[in-house]
């Protein structure tokens, strides 16, 4: 009888991919866990990149993502110092007078990340911005000023100025109006007033 090759045995089924190094995400949750006093969001961070690179899941991505975020916002706490904040707006200060407009605007972005709840410092941080004609991010400085203190003329006066110089001419009247109702002897909302009223006749 003729010889009939026999079939080839099928191929073995592909491996199963495998599973995620449990190892480096159990590391990357120790150290990203907020009660571990020797809590470093960083070292999680290298751990997590460890995991996917060996094998990704959506597991790992998430706990990359809310860890890189943790450790964005426990910068921007780190980097918060009301004293080294005043020294940049001192150093804004000297470039502001030297007519030195890119250096006053990166010492008061500073002073800003060193003390946020400084009104103040958006409100020089407007004035070096109006200096570059940056209305639209010199208007940002001043919302922000009046979202930290809704009753700082200064910065009220400020944003008519801005609203001014982009002929906005009735949000000026209104703003000039608002900070009179505050401080109703403000010489920077009465001149800010006659000025604008000239505009509009």
């Amino acid at each position: 009888s003729p010889h009939h090759p026999s079939p080839s045995p099928l191929p073995p089924p592909p491996p199963h991919p495998a599973p995620p190094h449990p190892r480096y995400v159990r590391w990357g949750k120790v150290y990203a866990h907020k009660k571990n006093p020797e809590m470093n969001l960083a070292t999680a961070i290298e751990y997590y990149e460890k995991a996917q690179m060996e094998y990704n899941t959506k597991e790992v991505d998430r706990l990359m993502k809310t860890t890189k975020l943790d450790k964005k916002k426990a910068d921007k706490l780190a980097y918060v110092n009301p004293e080294l904040g005043l020294e940049a707006k001192e150093r804004g200060n000297e470039a502001f007078r030297a007519q030195d407009w890119p250096t006053a605007i990166k010492e008061y972005e500073d002073a800003i990340k060193r003390d946020p709840k400084n009104a103040a410092y958006n409100n020089n941080l407007a004035a070096a911005l109006c200096k570059i004609m940056d209305f639209q991010g010199a208007s940002a400085a001043c919302e922000k000023a009046l979202d930290l203190d809704p009753k700082y003329v200064k910065a009220i006066a400020r944003k008519g100025d801005i609203e001014f110089l982009r002929k906005e001419y009735h949000k000026a009247l209104e703003t000039y109006q608002k900070g009179l109702t505050i401080e109703p002897d403000n010489k920077a909302c009465k001149d800010g007033l006659q000025k604008t009223m000239r505009m509009v006749r």
